[in-house]
């Protein structure tokens, strides 16, 4: 099954530009994708259309009753006004009578009625009110209004009437209709004010019954911008939140979509034909967010059902597509890890089969070169660190077979047996059986006879200290890294000083890596001096092994790393550290 299933999906034969063309799967996707996105959004633009059509005949509604009733209200004060007009000639106990049949007609939806005098005095009261002390209704907005705009009734924002006193001590939201009159009193004519107090709650009713949907709302403002009635009134109050009523207020009739505070919103704008209010209906387009789904949720699924065929012939042929390419791709990830010892097994369209062939080829040229490079490698560091160790200066050996003789002649037998027996030592740990990695003890050793030497030759002019952790003294070091840095101690740092020359080794355990400091008390030198030591730059001059710093130093990066090394610590008149550091390892 497995071979005939290979067979059927075979792409030997076939090259990278036919698989290429298989590309349609991506381009139907975009193609499905394009023409689903269309229709949602063509069904989007359609559903706010429908929504705010009906929106509008909701409003059409409260429109007509709001109009209506206000109309009422407009009928009422000209009632009174026309009664004054006409009947100017009457005393103000037949107005009263006039004021109170009126109130009493219409006290279900009428408050109060009042008729006060330009100078704001009451010529006339409901029986139900009376007006409070100390209060000059002159202040009143609905009283600067009449006497300003006197060809009209003007309407007042909703408040609570302060300047009367009710006898049922109820104080009710209203709004205050008021007109310029003008009256006769003791034979004069003067100006005055007619105020019918209207109950809000009347209008609120109206407006509550209009329900655009679960968070749209209608409000009323008037020709200022004033908000006259808003479902969430007492929260704009409050400052609590906010409304556009301001710029909603001037809009002409009509449909809008505006962004506020973040939300895309439909706005209905209906004025009232009875005043200068404006009905203004609300409709958040979050409210339409259920149909969005509804609607977007088929869309998917269609466009799902599709995607899902194109995907299962999609992954049929990428995956025969793609595994030679992972093939390689792992290949070239061995090769970057520097593992070379894999062949490349493709078996693919002719573009990959030929790479792999060719990637083998590689493999192949670049395992020989390694291999040759690294014999040449190999024998270029076994002979520097061979030429390297041989650099034992023959005037070391020279001046002290010269000090033997000397000693002998002088019949000094035992410092002589001593310092024959420090030499024979020291050669013999030199060649420590051709082994270039040796214990640290052994080096200790090799530089303690070292040291026993150049102090007979240099009449004890200095005195040495060996100090070493027990727990490192079997770990490894390289051969003859420390005879020339004490080397130099000595040339170059003791050997200028009259008396008291000091030189001291200490051995210790540093985290993971062994320190070998070499202190010295000589003259000491400066922090250039020093880099340009471990660069090269300086060398020592007059005696010592000939094995600079530098090479010391070349010699520990090259077997234990770059992390490894020299480091050299100095300071004028009080002496100079050179400090070997070294990975803790154990002898093999």
């Amino acid at each position: 099954m497995k071979k005939r299933k290979n067979r059927w999906l075979s792409f030997n034969n076939y090259g990278i530009q036919k698989i290429i063309m298989l590309s349609f799967t991506f381009i139907s996707i975009i193609c499905l994708s394009i023409v689903g996105i269309t229709f949602y959004l063509r069904y989007v633009t359609n559903i706010k259309s429908v929504i705010s059509k009906n929106n509008d005949l909701l409003l059409e509604q409260v429109h007509i009753n709001i109009n209506s009733y206000l109309d009422n209200m407009i009928d009422i004060s000209k009632a009174i006004y026309d009664e004054i007009y006409i009947k100017n000639s009457l005393d103000n106990v037949n107005i009263d009578n006039e004021i109170q049949i009126l109130h009493k007609v219409n006290n279900k939806k009428v408050v109060n009625i009042g008729l006060f005098s330009k100078y704001g005095e009451a010529v006339s009261l409901s029986d139900n009110i009376s007006l409070k002390e100390n209060i000059d209704v002159r202040d009143n907005e609905w009283f600067i209004d009449a006497i300003k705009n006197k060809d009209k009734f003007n309407f007042s924002v909703p408040h609570i009437q302060q300047c009367f006193e009710y006898k049922n001590n109820e104080h009710i939201w209203v709004i205050s209709i008021s007109k310029y009159v003008q009256i006769k009193k003791n034979g004069k004519m003067i100006d005055g004010v007619i105020l019918v107090d209207i109950n809000f709650n009347d209008i609120e009713k109206i407006m509550s019954k209009a329900n655009l949907g679960e968070k749209g709302y209608v409000y009323l403002a008037n020709n200022k911008g004033d908000i006259v009635y808003h479902p969430r009134q007492q929260l704009i109050y409050y400052n609590l939140i906010e409304e556009n009523n301001k710029k909603n207020s001037l809009l002409e009739k009509g449909v809008y979509v505006e962004d506020y505070e973040n939300y895309e919103r439909i706005v209905n704008v209906k004025p009232l034909d009875a005043i200068n209010w404006t009905m203004i209906g609300i409709t958040p387009v979050i409210n339409m967010k259920k149909e969005y789904i509804n609607i977007g949720i088929f869309i998917l699924s269609i466009l799902l059902f599709a995607i899902s065929l194109i995907l299962i012939l999609n992954m049929i042929l990428s995956y025969k597509i793609t595994m030679p390419i992972k093939e390689l791709e792992k290949a070239v990830k061995n090769f970057e890890n520097g593992n070379l010892d894999f062949k490349v097994n493709i078996e693919g369209f002719l573009e990959v089969t030929y790479l792999g062939e060719v990637i083998n080829a590689m493999l192949d040229s670049i395992k020989n070169l390694i291999e040759s490079v690294n014999r040449e490698h190999y024998q270029k560091r076994k002979s520097e660190l061979d030429a390297l160790q041989a650099q034992i200066n023959p005037h070391f050996l020279y001046n002290t077979l010269d000090s033997i003789v000397a000693m002998i002649e002088n019949e000094k037998y035992k410092a002589s047996i001593d310092m024959t027996i420090s030499l024979a030592k020291l050669f013999r740990i030199s060649l420590s059986k051709g082994e270039n990695i040796i214990p640290i003890k052994d080096e200790l050793e090799h530089i303690k006879n070292y040291l026993k030497i150049q102090s007979i030759r240099y009449k004890n002019k200095f005195s040495y200290k060996i100090n070493c952790d027990e727990e490192i003294i079997n770990c490894a070091t390289i051969k003859l890294t420390i005879q020339p840095l004490v080397e130099n101690a000595i040339y170059h740092g003791v050997s200028f000083l009259d008396e008291d020359g000091m030189i001291e080794i200490n051995v210790y355990k540093n985290e993971e890596n062994v320190n070998i400091d070499i202190i010295d008390n000589g003259l000491g030198m400066s922090k250039e001096c020093c880099e340009n030591m471990l660069k090269g730059k300086v060398e020592p001059k007059g005696g010592g092994s000939g094995i600079g710093i530098k090479n010391v130093n070349d010699r520990i990066k090259l077997y234990f790393g770059d992390n490894y090394g020299i480091e050299i610590f100095s300071e004028y008149d009080v002496g100079t550290t050179v400090r070997i550091v070294i990975p803790i390892t154990q002898i093999k």
